[in-house]
Parts: structure tokens; sequence; C-alpha cells
């Protein structure tokens, strides 16, 4: 082979920067998950120099849609929401940069096709807060009095606010997003009601 894509994730990043720009925001992860990310992407590079081929690293940020694991935060609404269940969430204030999985599948498409090497964020760049993003949701199945804001409690020290900057993957790469929120939205909620969760 000549050339290398894998996957990354945005956690590899010292997420307390917020904003994410490839060679620029600190690469300090404070996960265990994002440190066997972030080593790999580094020894996969050294790797790559060393055998002369090409190697690209595209982080990803908040992906969701079809498949998406139920606990998470996007089929976890969704669910209870169809189920006639009140759906409880923190408070909402968190910002992140949410990508229709399909999506995510085509950019990494459009990164193993291009000449484009290193690490390329995957992500949207459209900051969307958590409480935009479940009252979404909960619009497009009339169920905007079923969610309850603050009924758990967000996690330690988590990020305000997480974004990818996606120059080099607008510029560079030369992708472009194709399900804007609403749009990814509604093919997953649609997914889970073929999925027959209501019954």
């Amino acid at each position: 082979g000549t050339r290398a894509v894998c996957a990354g994730t945005c956690i590899e990043y010292d997420v307390r920067y917020g904003y994410c720009i490839e060679y620029l925001t600190p690469t300090v992860p404070s996960t265990y998950y994002g440190i066997c990310k972030h080593q790999l992407q580094s020894i996969g590079e050294k790797y790559a120099d060393k055998m002369g081929f090409d190697f690209a690293w595209g982080r990803i940020f908040q992906p969701y849609g079809p498949y998406e694991y139920p606990a998470r935060l996007v089929p976890s609404v969704i669910r209870s929401l169809l189920n006639d269940e009140p759906a409880r969430c923190t408070h909402g204030n968190q910002v992140r940069d949410f990508l229709y999985v399909a999506d995510v599948a085509d950019a990494f498409v459009a990164l193993l096709d291009s000449e484009v090497t290193g690490i390329v964020n995957i992500g949207s760049g459209e900051p969307v807060s958590i409480k935009e993003l479940v009252m979404q949701i909960a619009h497009l199945l009339g169920k905007e009095d079923d969610i309850l804001f603050g009924a758990l409690p967000a996690r330690e020290n988590e990020p305000p606010f997480i974004v990818a900057d996606t120059g080099r993957l607008k510029k560079e790469v030369q992708w472009h997003q194709r399900y804007p929120l609403e749009k990814g939205i509604m093919e997953t909620v649609s997914w889970w009601k073929k999925m027959g969760i209501q019954e």
C-alpha cells in the first residue's frame, strides 16, 4: 500500500482549550482512550515516514446516527420520548461539534481519496449546545414538555466547549457536510422509529 488513513478522536486534544486546531491545540488527552489513540497516531506517523507511505489521521468529534449505543445522548433522548417517558438530561449548556455518521464516513472517504497527510479534524465546525440538540429531537417528536434539563448531574470537570476547526477538511480535502443537524436528527429519529422502539 501507498497510503493509510486512520480514525482518531477529538479527546486526543487538551479539550480545556475548547476550539481545536490541528498542530496548534496541544495534544494532552485526559482519558485512557484518548491517550491510546494519540500514541497510535504518533507511532503510525513515524512508521509511515520510515516505510515511505502517506499517513493521514482523522480526529472525529461528536458523531451520532443509526446503530449508536443506546445509552449515548442522542439515542437515549429519542428512545425515552418514543416510549412516552421523560428524557432526563444534564443542564444542557455544554457546547459540542455534532456530525451525522454518514458525513463522518463520507469525510473519511474524501480524506482517503485526497493526497492530504497528517491530522485532519472530522467535524462540522459548528458549535451546538446539547440543549439545542435535545430540543430539536423533542420538537420533531412534538414532546418539548417531556425534556427534563438538570435531572442528571453533569460530569465533574466536563469541558464546556469542544468544537473543531475544519479548515483543513474543507479547504485541503475539499469535503463539505451533506447532513446539517436538522436533517441528521430527522434521519436518526426515523431509524429508531423503524426499529419499533416505541412498542
